[in-house]
């Protein structure tokens, strides 16, 4: 698109009933942020609350269908990778957890109940987005048991195989403005790891999306907002104003650059698109559901059992 036909201020009005209710809802979630970024501002990054705010924020919007908690996460081999902290969250199964430790703090859970293990950052820096990368990568290094498992598609059954948890890093803001630089970060980081380390998908709420494509590629998603060009179209506001912000009604959206153009944030288009995308990948993770992960995790040993004449059976068919 030219300069000359770049979407003016005129925010697009959705009309069915369905877009209306997702733009009021997105203003919500505006709304929501602006809370969270004046704590920011008056607390600083590094508060506990501040990711404590965070981490409820991001609470709000993720399916009821599964558990969400923290804990030091295990494997079958004895290693483990402590997903403890404030700033950390796991999306764990809530059927086939066994629940090795029901009580203490913190939780501990085998890595083949996780689904995905999530990284909450209040503001991603380039030293926070390594840290974070390599917190992902000790997660998937953890040794999952290895099954092929037949799930229901809509051709019939499908043979999967079941792999590490989904790798997720969720920033409420970062002081990187540039998506180019953001990319570069981002690559730099996962050229030092194997390819099955990498996290999978990244959301910095107010600048975009970042993943991998099928050639293994950084690639960053911009959800912005929505305005009507002079001919009529529909494409994303253009700022050209000053300053790292856009305000148009009383509302004030992030910034982003990307390709020397500095493009208006839709908060509520990015956290909604996170959010399809990590339904995506969630329902693309194999679990051992039909494992006795038991007998895999507690040790021969002690197990055994000394029996006056024959062991205890389960029914045969």
């Amino acid at each position: 698109m030219s300069d000359s036909d770049e979407p003016s201020p005129k925010i697009f009005s959705p009309t069915d009933r369905v877009s209306k209710y997702y733009s009021q809802r997105a203003k919500q979630i505006t709304a929501r942020f602006d809370v969270v970024r004046e704590l920011i501002n008056n607390e600083g990054t590094k508060g506990t609350r501040v990711e404590k705010e965070v981490r409820e924020f991001l609470l709000q919007f993720l399916p009821g269908r599964y558990t969400y908690t923290s804990g030091i996460v295990v494997d079958f081999s004895g290693g483990e990778q402590d997903f403890s902290k404030q700033e950390d969250l796991l999306i764990v199964d809530r059927l086939f957890n066994p629940n090795l430790f029901i009580e203490g703090e913190p939780s501990i859970y085998p890595v083949d109940v996780i689904y995905s293990g999530i990284e909450i950052k209040t503001c991603l820096t380039s030293t926070e987005l390594t840290n974070a990368i390599e917190i992902i990568a000790s997660l998937k290094r953890l040794k999952y048991i290895k099954r092929s498992v037949a799930q229901p598609g809509r051709s019939g059954l499908h043979i999967r195989q079941t792999s590490p948890p989904i790798g997720v890093i969720f920033a409420f803001d970062s002081d990187i403005r540039r998506s180019e630089t953001i990319l570069h970060h981002l690559s730099n980081c996962a050229s030092k790891l194997p390819r099955s380390e990498w996290p999978d998908l990244i959301c910095i709420l107010n600048r975009g999306i970042l993943g991998f494509d099928s050639d293994d590629k950084a690639q960053f998603g911009l959800c912005g907002l929505l305005g009507n060009s002079k001919s009529g179209l529909l494409a994303e506001v253009i700022s050209k104003l000053d300053g790292e912000h856009f305000d148009h009604v009383g509302i004030r959206y992030p910034t982003v650059l990307m390709d020397k153009k500095k493009y208006v944030v839709d908060v509520g288009r990015t956290l909604t698109a996170f959010l399809a995308q990590l339904y995506e990948f969630l329902l693309s993770k194999v679990l051992v559901s039909q494992q006795n992960l038991l007998v895999e995790f507690i040790p021969e040993e002690l197990r055994r059992v000394l029996y006056k004449d024959k062991p205890i059976q389960a029914p045969s068919e």
